[in-house]
């Protein structure tokens, strides 16, 4: 067999492997970066803060969450928006927005797509 011959078949060799090795990163960071929808029933009162359920759409999808409005009477109300993490959700939050509020601030969390509610 010629030079050729041999160059021809570890460029096709290479070319498996390259296939392969991306097939599989892809399929490992497809099952490894799913999110899990954690779904739950408390709410901000679980916590003893007042709250108002709030839906918005982004890009044609509902999406839920709650304003925490300030303990204070001034205006115009200074409001903290609080987003989650990767497989969590805005139950998961809530520890936060209680220093937050008594602080007075209003408090803005939510699920994101693919979480929570």
């Amino acid at each position: 067999m010629s030079f050729t011959g041999y160059l021809t078949i570890a460029i096709f060799a290479l070319g498996i492997i390259a296939v392969f090795t991306v097939g599989l990163s892809w399929l490992i960071a497809r099952l490894a970066c799913k999110t899990e929808r954690r779904l739950s029933t408390k709410t901000p009162a679980n916590h003893g803060l007042p709250f108002e359920s709030v839906t918005f759409t982004s890009h044609g999808v509902l999406l839920k969450g709650w304003f925490i409005p300030p303990n204070s009477t001034s205006t115009p109300w200074p409001t903290v928006i609080v987003a989650h993490g990767w497989s969590r959700n805005a139950v998961r939050m809530l520890s936060i927005a209680r220093p937050l509020h008594e602080a007075g601030f209003g408090v803005f969390l939510y699920d994101a797509r693919g979480h929570g509610a």
